[in-house]
């Protein structure tokens, strides 16, 4: 199913939101956005897939259109590996959710049955952007 001439690419954007303390100990809030892009028109991502269009990017001689990964789950795990939080994406891809501190944290993600898992440390969250790589947009 993979193709070098249709595509999608997935950006994960991550920002370290808050930091606070509550009963149980500390706890960091994390919120970011699931991007991807693709070929197909924005009205038919939208009607029939419930992906909200963000923007259009050049590509070459040809365009993308660029879409939150709607409806994502993402499972944030800390370093002991046990989950310390579930959130789900939004229309727009972006999502919010806050969990225990720990020195590092471990997403784990799926779309359309691309599995990814992105480990970083508390200190790093800021600067993480990751591209999945390109699928068929025949895959919606």
């Amino acid at each position: 199913m993979l193709s070098p001439s249709r595509f999608i690419v997935f950006v994960v954007a991550l920002a370290l939101m808050t930091s606070s303390v509550s009963l149980g100990g500390e706890e960091v809030a994390f919120a970011g956005q699931v991007r991807f892009s693709c070929d197909l028109k924005a009205a038919v991502m939208q009607e029939r897939h419930g992906h909200k269009f963000i923007r259009t990017i050049p590509n070459g001689r040809f365009i993308s259109n660029e879409f939150g990964a709607s409806g994502m789950e993402i499972v944030v795990k800390n370093s002991k590996g046990e989950i310390v939080g579930l959130v789900t994406t939004s229309g727009d891809g972006s999502f919010k959710v806050a969990v225990e501190a720990s020195n590092f944290y471990t997403l784990e993600m799926e779309f359309l049955n691309i599995k990814y898992k992105l480990t970083f440390a508390r200190s790093s969250v800021g600067s993480i952007a990751v591209d999945l790589g390109r699928l068929q947009s025949e895959s919606f």
